[in-house]
């Protein structure tokens, strides 16, 4: 046991702590453990690395990612450029596409920079974040609430982009925001 210790860099006594289950190994510790060959998985869970791998893993798809939109703008323009991919879980729905956001009508909920990804497919309830295409193909990404013949479309940054009140005949089209991905 002493070498042991020794080679963690560690008095034996705080490694008892460890072994008797008192204590749980941090990064640090589990980085050193790691080195000595000790399989970490199975250290913290009791399963082997394959095992948890096999268990734990999704499927997932790569969807495109086009050039940015303008938040807020009335013009919101989409690339046709596909200027990198993202995988997201696998779905059903052929629709998802990713969309780089330029602006920040929506901070600090989503950033100028932040991906999102979008599907023409999805439902829409009051409350989503949504890009709405009005007929003469302008967009807007918005929070969307739906009332008898109205659809308020509201900004997070209401001062420079006041609430937008329409009538739903005037949308051609709705794309939900199905995942949010932050641009760090």
């Amino acid at each position: 046991m002493s070498n042991f210790s020794k080679a963690l860099d560690m008095s034996s006594q705080n490694l008892n702590k460890y072994l008797n289950g008192k204590q749980r190994p941090g990064a640090l510790l589990q980085s050193k453990l790691r080195g000595l060959g000790c399989d970490i998985e199975w250290l913290m869970t009791g399963k082997t690395s394959g095992e948890n791998e096999v268990s734990q893993s999704i499927p997932l798809m790569n969807i495109p990612v086009y050039a940015h939109v303008n938040a807020g703008e009335k013009k919101w323009v989409v690339s046709e450029e596909i200027v990198d991919y993202i995988a997201v879980p696998k779905s059903s729905d052929s629709t998802l596409f990713g969309v780089i956001v330029k602006g920040n009508s929506m901070y600090p909920e989503i950033s100028d920079g932040d991906t999102v990804v979008l599907s023409a497919k999805a439902e829409i309830k009051n409350g989503d974040l949504c890009v709405v295409e009005w007929e003469d193909g302008d967009k807007h990404l918005r929070r969307v609430m739906f009332d008898k013949n109205n659809i308020v479309l509201t900004s997070k940054n209401e001062h420079q982009y006041p609430p937008i009140i329409t009538n739903k005949n005037k949308i051609r089209k709705f794309y939900r925001v199905m995942k949010h991905i932050r641009n760090y």
